[in-house]
């Protein structure tokens, strides 16, 4: 529905002429907390997206940096 919004405003290209931008919907599943339940956006203790983002990026890092080091890089 926001493609087809998008599209009807003239922000993207009509789907049949194969010109950029072009667009993907991407869904991400479910967010698990650390104790593996999921989050419910309804109680208080929602993640804010930024939060999330950021510990993905920082944990990412990690494993990438431990990965070089186990092979002499």
């Amino acid at each position: 529905m926001v493609f087809s919004a998008a599209k009807r405003t003239g922000w993207l290209p009509d789907s049949k002429v194969k010109a950029f931008p072009k667009t993907n919907h991407v869904g991400f599943c479910l967010v698990l907390g650390s104790d593996g339940k999921r989050f419910r956006t309804r109680s208080s203790e929602v993640v804010q997206l930024l939060e999330l983002l950021d510990e993905a990026k920082n944990r990412s890092k990690a494993e990438l940096l431990k990965r070089l080091d186990e092979n002499g890089m």
